[in-house]
C-alpha cells in the first residue's frame, strides 16, 4: 500500500496523511505532527469502517475513512484550510477521500488472464480473449474497447485495470518519440471513450466532464512511465466511484441488462426482438415492462440513445450525415434527420455546420 502513496502524492490536490493503528505511517504536505495526532485522536474510533467522517479543527477542514486490508485497520485522511464555498469543498474532499480508499484498497494484479463474463455477445466467438493482445488489429481493439466498458459498469475493477492497460500498449505505432508522451496520449483517447459511455449510462454531463478535465490535469503531472499503471488503477476507481454514485439503475434487473446491451451495441440493429432474445424474454413483456420501469417506450429509449451518440458523431468526425445514419442502422438518412429534429429541433446538418463553426 506505502508503494501507491508516492503516486497519490503527484496528483493529490489536498494535503492527506495515511494512519494504521492509529499512527501517522505517511503524510503529504502537512508537517505538524500535533495537528496529525490531533486528526488520529479526534477521528479514529469515530469513523466508521468505510464511510466518511468530517471535521473542523480551528480554520481547517478535515475528512477522512476508515478501511481495512489483509485484517490490519487504517484511516485516509485529507485537509484543507476552509474556504468561502464551504460547501463545494467539502464535496470535493469526502469525494477525495472515498476514492483515495478505494485506490489504496484495491489489489495488484496477480494475473494477466481475465475472467470475462461468457454472455458478451461478440462479432468473433472464436477469439481467446486471454491470449497475448499484442497480437490485435484494429477491428479487435474495439471489441476490447467494448469489453473493458463493459466490465467497467459490472465494476470488476480487476479487469478494467489489466483492460485499460492491454488498450493503451495495443498499438506499438508510436504518437511521439516520448514513450510516456504516447502513453499519455492513448490515455487521454481512453478518458474521452469513458467520459462518452458514462454519459451514455445517464451520469450527469457537467459532472463526467469536470471528472475528466482533473484526470486530464492530473495526467499531466506525471513525469515517468513507472506511474502510469498506478494513473490507470486510479482512473479505473474514479469512473468506478462515478457509476455506483450517477449511473441511473432501474429496479429490475432485465431492464438494465437491456440498457447496458443498447449502450453497448449502439452501432449495430436493435429492436424489440433482439433485446429481448438477449434477455430471454418474450417481446410484449419485455416492451410492457421498460415502459413500467423507465416511463419512456423501448423503441423511443433507442432512437433516442442513437440521435445522442449521432450528436458525438456530428461534432467530432468528419462522417458525411448518410454515413453516420447507417452505421448508426437508422432506415435512412430520412428517418435519421425526422428522429434528430425531433430530439433537439435542428436538422443534422445545421446541428453540424453550427458546432464546426465555433
Amino acid at each position: 500500500m506505502l508503494t501507491k502513496m508516492p503516486f497519490l502524492k503527484k496528483i493529490s490536490p489536498v494535503p492527506f496523511a495515511l494512519y494504521q493503528s492509529k499512527v501517522c505511517i505517511f503524510e503529504h504536505d502537512i508537517n505538524d505532527t500535533i495537528f496529525l495526532n490531533t486528526i488520529s485522536e479526534k477521528l479514529w474510533d469515530q469513523d466508521r469502517y468505510n464511510e466518511v467522517n468530517v471535521l473542523k479543527l480551528s480554520s481547517d477542514i478535515v475528512a477522512s475513512s476508515r478501511f481495512s486490508v489483509d485484517d490490519k485497520s487504517y484511516m485516509f485522511a485529507v485537509t484543507a484550510e476552509e474556504s468561502n464555498t464551504l460547501n463545494r469543498q467539502l464535496n470535493d474532499m469526502e469525494k477525495f477521500v472515498e476514492v483515495g480508499v478505494d485506490f489504496l484498497k484495491t489489489q495488484k494484479m496477480k494475473t494477466n488472464l481475465i475472467n470475462l463474463p461468457h454472455y458478451i455477445d461478440r462479432k468473433n466467438s472464436t477469439i481467446d480473449f486471454n491470449q497475448d493482445f499484442k497480437m490485435y488489429n484494429i477491428e479487435n481493439k474495439f471489441q476490447l474497447e467494448e469489453i473493458a466498458l463493459h466490465e467497467l459498469i459490472r465494476g470488476n475493477k480487476q479487469n478494467v485495470q489489466l483492460l485499460f492497460n492491454k488498450l493503451i500498449n495495443i498499438n506499438t505505432t508510436p504518437l511521439s518519440k516520448s514513450r510516456l508522451t504516447s502513453q499519455k496520449y492513448r490515455i487521454i483517447g481512453l478518458i474521452t471513450l469513458i467520459s462518452r459511455m458514462c454519459i451514455r449510462q445517464s451520469c450527469p454531463v457537467g459532472i463526467t466532464l469536470r471528472l475528466s478535465d482533473k484526470l486530464t490535469a492530473q495526467l499531466d503531472k506525471i513525469q515517468n512511465s513507472d506511474d502510469i499503471k498506478l494513473f490507470i488503477e486510479y482512473l479505473a476507481v474514479e469512473y468506478y466511484s462515478l457509476l455506483r454514485n450517477n449511473a441511473k439503475n432501474y429496479n429490475s434487473k432485465c431492464i438494465n441488462d437491456a440498457i447496458e446491451f443498447i449502450n453497448i451495441n449502439i452501432y449495430k440493429p436493435l429492436n424489440n426482438e433482439t433485446i429481448s432474445n438477449y434477455l430471454n424474454m418474450n417481446p410484449s413483456y419485455l416492451s410492457s415492462l421498460f415502459k413500467h420501469e423507465t416511463g419512456i417506450p423501448l423503441r423511443k429509449f433507442i432512437i433516442d440513445k442513437k440521435v445522442a451518440e449521432s450528436k458525438y458523431l456530428l461534432r467530432n468526425t468528419s462522417m458525411s450525415i448518410y454515413d453516420i445514419a447507417m452505421s448508426l442502422h437508422f432506415s435512412n438518412q430520412s428517418h435519421f434527420t425526422k428522429s434528430f429534429k425531433e430530439r433537439t429541433g435542428f436538422t443534422p446538418k445545421y446541428y453540424q455546420d453550427v458546432v464546426n463553426s465555433k
